[in-house]
């Protein structure tokens, strides 16, 4: 344990919070500011959601907004990006502001699953800069089957992809669990 120094606990961090306080005593997490994590960790550690853990996650470009929330993934231009999987991630914020397509954004939220959808919530958001492009992954026909079949767990939910040769069979399905009202702008 980290017993006081000479009856003032310890701060690692400087952040104001004890060392014996906090989750991340090494890493400066002022006020309710979640503790930095990637969104790696949170998409594929489900200790992370089913502890509906506070966290701080940096870098995220937001590729799509809708009426509850916005899309967002890791800026490729970020020190250590290998991939595009599991770097995408859901922010729900319902009817509060959101940023816009192209923001760079900072969130802090609370990592929870959401009809298996790993997503945050209880956020906010501070925009670091705006129409910062990121190019749709590729994804070729035989992959697309697998990524379907994961649904929520695939490791590309929630990215900005891009078909070739796709073909839609239903241009309006019938609504699944977790949809509501229309139009859904699904399709199969």
């Amino acid at each position: 344990a980290n017993p006081p120094v000479g009856g003032v606990q310890l701060d690692t961090d400087d952040d104001g919070k004890g060392d014996i306080c906090e989750e991340c005593p090494n890493d400066a997490n002022p006020g309710d500011q979640g503790c930095p994590i990637s969104v790696v960790t949170i998409k594929t550690d489900p200790a992370v959601t089913a502890e509906q853990r506070r966290v701080h996650v940096e870098d995220m470009v937001v590729t799509a907004v809708g009426s509850n929330g916005f899309w967002s993934q890791l800026d490729p231009a970020t020190p250590g990006y290998t991939s595009v999987n599991d770097t995408c991630i859901f922010s729900f914020v319902g009817a509060a502001a959101k940023p816009a397509i192209g923001d760079k954004v900072d969130i802090d939220g609370t990592a929870s699953l959401f009809f298996e959808q790993a997503q945050l919530g209880s956020l906010t958001f501070t925009v670091q800069a705006s129409n910062v492009p990121v190019a749709p992954t590729v994804i070729e026909d035989a992959n697309i089957v697998d990524a379907v079949a994961d649904g929520a767990r695939s490791p590309i939910e929630g990215c900005l992809i891009q078909l070739t040769n796709a073909e839609v069979i239903n241009a309006a399905p019938d609504a699944g669990a977790g949809d509501s009202g229309n139009p859904r702008n699904e399709f199969e």
